[in-house]
Formats: C-alpha cells, structure tokens, sequence
C-alpha cells in the first residue's frame, strides 16, 4: 500500500511529440561518422572480429549497406539476431598470480556495428534526458 501512495507522488515527464520524431529519425551519414570517430582505436575487436579501424577505414565502402542495416534497424526497431551476440571473456589482471577470482577481469566483447548505433543513439538522447530525468 505505501509503494502506491509513494507512486502517485511521483510526477511523470513524458517525450514531446517532437523528442519522439527526433529519436525516430532515420540515422545519418554523418551521426554514424561522428560516433565511429568518437571511438577510441586499438581497443578488442567484438566477435566478428572487427575493430572500430575496420569501420574507419573502410567506410565509404561499406556506407550504403552499414546505412541500409541500421535505418532498418530504426524502422523496425529491432536489431538483426547477430548484434545481440557478445562473448564475455576473462582476462589476468597485470602483475597478478591468477590464483584467485579477483586476480581476473572481465571483457566483453560486442560488435562495434551495435556499438556504432548506440552511440548514434546515446548521442540523440543526450540532449533529450535533462528534460525527463533530475
């Protein structure tokens, strides 16, 4: 009973109708290329294999289809079977035994293509967020 009496109490901020058509605007040319330059190089490739310097390089190549994919994505709203796929590995911390648990860290290892569209994602609702949430 005291979680309803709390609940009522909370003010609900919704999206405008504007926020909303922002969020579900087609990605850009330029949204995808801000968030691949955003990304720092050198970093463990997901599990297909590709760093974000496969994207970096070879983007004008693959601009139509890596597009193509991910306006689907913001169509459908949901994202090809593959980009929920990551492998968690475990890694010896330096200058550590590996004796016990806390002698490893864990890395996960996603595909920078989902990496990619959440930032584009990340970025669109940054400036939407100070508006609902305190």
């Amino acid at each position: 009973m005291t979680q309803i009496i709390f609940l009522k109490a909370v003010k609900l901020k919704r999206l405008s109708d504007h926020q909303k058509e922002v969020i579900r605007e087609v990605f850009t040319t330029s949204e995808i290329e801000a968030a691949i330059k955003a990304f720092p190089e050198k970093k463990a490739p997901g599990i297909d294999g590709l760093p974000i310097e496969f994207y970096s390089i070879f983007w004008p190549n693959i601009r139509p289809l890596f597009l193509e994919v991910v306006n689907s994505f913001v169509n459908q709203q949901k994202l090809p079977e593959t980009m929920y796929l990551s492998t968690i590995s475990v890694i010896p911390k330096p200058g550590r035994e590996c004796n016990k648990p806390s002698d490893f860290r864990l890395i996960s290892l996603i595909n920078c293509d989902k990496k990619i569209i959440t930032k584009v994602m990340n970025n669109r609702l940054a400036p939407i967020l100070p508006s609902i949430i305190h």
